[in-house]
């Protein structure tokens, strides 16, 4: 039996998207909805070889760039998301999004990335190098 807020019973809504993790949270529902696996979205909307991108857009970790608008449709397609009014309200969600301004988050620091103490904080040191 589904479970009152699960993925099963809740809809997904564009109109609830004000973030970025709020567009991954509201496309999951969407693909989640109709059944299918992240691979199953990239086939079904004719891009297997994007299948790493579309990932990312579930997971929140990008959002699709403006040249991605027509892959975004075919996956929007592809779960089920197929009106015309429907498709103008995520793509106006998406838009809101993508115009948010500051900063992106980042991605963690790669490998190798520790802080690395300046000559100036070491202890007996006077800051300048010998």
């Amino acid at each position: 039996m589904p479970v009152p807020g699960s993925p099963e019973t809740e809809e997904p809504d564009p109109e609830r998207i004000a973030a970025r993790e709020d567009f991954a949270r509201e496309l999951t529902l969407l693909r989640l909805r109709a059944g299918l696996t992240v691979r199953q979205v990239a086939a079904k909307s004719d891009t297997f070889r994007n299948h790493s991108t579309i990932g990312d857009w579930f997971a929140g970790r990008g959002l699709p760039s403006t040249s991605s608008r027509e892959l975004l449709v075919r996956v929007l397609a592809a779960c089920g998301a197929d009106d015309p009014a429907l498709v103008a309200r995520w793509l106006s969600a998406w838009q809101r999004v993508r115009l948010i301004p500051g900063r992106r988050p980042r991605e963690p620091e790669p490998y190798g990335a520790w802080p690395v103490s300046s000559p100036s904080t070491r202890s007996g040191s006077s800051g300048v190098r010998r």
